[in-house]
């Protein structure tokens, strides 16, 4: 059966477990920081979309200390979505009238987190895919599948 090598595992588990937590300190800061006053359906909208990126980053770092193979295709999509919301929160910090919160206080006193999160979640993604993670983790599935597969047919 093979496995995974302790540096490609601790590669994997303390990486994702960084990301998690800077994820998760993300998340607290933004809606610590959020403004209530804008509420027309009976939950902050706004809030939850800007808090989306975080949320994905955070499903795909679980995924990356779980070794899972969908984890690579969430890490694309978590620097995307994360560097979408890096360029609105620099957009709304020029221009005030964008929601009906100050995002310039916003952004000059947590915007170095998200800068970092970004940063680090886009050389997570480029590591991942240059060292091979999602072909190593293909052979393992497959050899998974195979010995499932054959212990099926042994007592079938």
């Amino acid at each position: 059966m093979i496995d995974l090598t302790p540096t490609q595992r601790n590669f994997c588990m303390y990486l994702g477990l960084f990301g998690l937590m800077i994820g998760l300190g993300c998340l607290i800061q933004h809606f610590y920081s959020w403004d209530d006053d804008w509420d027309p359906f009976g939950f902050d909208f706004p809030a939850l979309t800007l808090a989306l990126p975080a949320l994905v980053s955070i499903v795909a770092f679980i995924l990356l200390i779980l070794k899972k193979r969908i984890a690579g295709i969430l890490l694309i999509a978590s620097s995307v979505l994360l560097a979408l919301r890096l360029v609105y929160f620099a957009y709304a910090a020029l221009d005030d009238d964008i929601i009906l919160v100050d995002f310039s206080q916003y952004f000059f006193f947590f915007g170095i987190l998200h800068i970092v999160y970004f940063v680090y979640a886009y050389t997570v993604t480029v590591l991942y895919f240059s060292l091979g993670y999602p072909r190593i983790f293909k052979v393992i599935a497959d050899d998974r599948n195979a010995e499932q597969a054959f212990w099926d047919k042994k007592f079938n």
